[in-house]
């Protein structure tokens, strides 16, 4: 019978691993509540916590939980917002590449960081991923 030994740099990320995925799931389930509530992030208070999800491991090994579940809130918004519904036709893709094209859209479009953070995560899904003219999701 063979034993899992996890080093010591393991247990040490495994707190921040697991608070990245707690907040994956929690956020993520629950996108648009947050906005119904009067509370909408726009692109100015996301663009951080996307930049770090993007860090992805290497964030880990410097991050406090917030940080890291601060982190998992972009992802599993962003995820949340392709689940729900987006008029794009986005292909099957990563969390990790989902969160890439909207940093990338945020870069190139600073003077839009002030609009709501689910309308700039749908332009950036159209910008990257339209629909052909003949096919709508």
């Amino acid at each position: 019978m063979s034993v899992l030994r996890l080093g010591e740099n393991t247990m040490k990320t495994l707190p921040a691993v697991a608070a990245l995925v707690i907040g994956l799931a929690v956020v993520g389930a629950d996108t648009h509540e947050a906005s119904a509530q009067g509370h909408a992030s726009t692109g100015s208070e996301m663009l951080p916590t996307c930049r770090a999800f993007l860090e992805g491991p290497g964030l880990l090994g410097h991050a406090t939980p917030e940080q890291a579940l601060r982190a998992g809130f972009c992802a599993g918004y962003v995820s949340g917002i392709l689940a729900e519904s987006t008029d794009a036709c986005v292909p099957p893709v990563s969390a990790t590449e989902a969160v890439r094209t909207v940093v990338e859209y945020l870069e190139a479009h600073s003077e839009q960081l002030d609009d709501e953070f689910e309308d700039l995560v749908e332009r950036a899904l159209l910008a990257t991923w339209p629909c052909p003219p003949e096919q709508k999701p």
